[in-house]
């Protein structure tokens, strides 16, 4: 080609085109499940916790905002919230977040502070959210069923800024059954169910002797306490060949108890009584030995409470 050269360019045009697609939406929050009512059976010497959950479902985005609170109740006192029983008898509660901090939850209606509500962030399939309801101990009242109602409140937003979103009712039921136990204790004891026998000794026998001891009795009902003596109101020799026997006289609170017929009411009382149980001041003083010949003696007594 007469010595001309060709140039062959090649030019290569790349690229890339990019489509940025976006999409704004509100994610909104709901309650997804809340119980409609919390219940148990109540047990004095126990705390009473009822754990429950609130599901906060969302809607309309991946993830929400949500504050939970609850109403203070029938008591008006987020503070001292009531179930209210038979005769308008009222058992202290508390609804609480867990059983670790033990915070009271409140609504933004009467507490503006959303750090005595729950808060989180609900996602997509719903979050449980757990709290308890807490029935303290020690509370004597009488049998029935004791109950509130409150409502639950789901707010939208970091720490519910968003303002109220959805509201549920929840009642709160609780069983108080009849109960009566009693504890024999030796004179200013205290009361304990476990302290169910008791043994007086005399020592060496002698006419006008005393033991002393003291019958509680833990009630919410009205009850009776029964007394039987095995030998009728009398000490036994332990020898079952010696028919020898020594009297004795029991009272209840000073007066004076004829153990000979067999069963016999001494105490006759109403519930509900104080948690430490009514007192009965019990002694036991020794007869005349008469002809009674040396050896050991014995009596054995039964104390039964019943619910009247």
């Amino acid at each position: 080609m007469n010595g001309t050269r060709r140039w062959i360019a090649v030019l290569s045009l790349m690229g890339l085109a990019t489509v940025a697609v976006s999409a704004i939406g509100t994610a909104e929050v709901s309650i997804q499940a809340s119980p409609a009512t919390v219940s148990g059976t109540y047990d004095v010497d126990t705390e009473l916790v009822l754990p429950e959950i609130v599901t906060v479902g969302v809607s309309g985005g991946i993830t929400g905002r949500y504050a939970l609170g609850f109403s203070e109740g029938a008591s008006g006192d987020f503070a001292a919230r009531t179930l209210i029983g038979p005769g308008s008898v009222t058992m202290d509660y508390q609804i609480f977040d867990n059983a670790v901090d033990r915070l009271v939850l409140k609504d933004l209606v009467a507490s503006p502070d959303a750090s005595e509500l729950i808060t989180g962030t609900a996602i997509i399939g719903g979050t449980d959210v757990p709290f308890e309801v807490a029935v303290l101990q020690s509370q004597m009242v009488p049998p029935g069923l004791y109950q509130d109602s409150v409502t639950v409140l789901l707010y939208e937003g970091a720490n519910g800024v968003d303002g109220l979103k959805e509201t549920a009712p929840m009642g709160i039921s609780v069983d108080v059954p009849a109960f009566v136990t009693l504890s024999l204790v030796t004179t200013g004891g205290a009361f304990d169910p476990a302290l169910d026998t008791m043994t007086l000794d005399f020592g060496a026998l002698a006419q006008g002797g005393q033991r002393d001891m003291e019958v509680l009795v833990r009630a919410n009902v009205n009850f009776g306490v029964d007394v039987e003596s095995a030998n009728l109101g009398s000490l036994s020799n332990i020898d079952i060949g010696d028919p020898s026997t020594v009297p004795y006289q029991m009272t209840v609170d000073a007066s004076p108890v004829d153990l000979s017929a067999g069963p016999v009411n001494v105490v006759s009382d109403v519930g509900p009584t104080p948690l430490g149980g009514n007192r009965y001041a019990v002694v036991f003083t020794i007869g005349s030995l008469g002809g009674a010949s040396a050896g050991a003696y014995e009596d054995v007594l039964t104390v039964t409470v019943t619910a009247q």
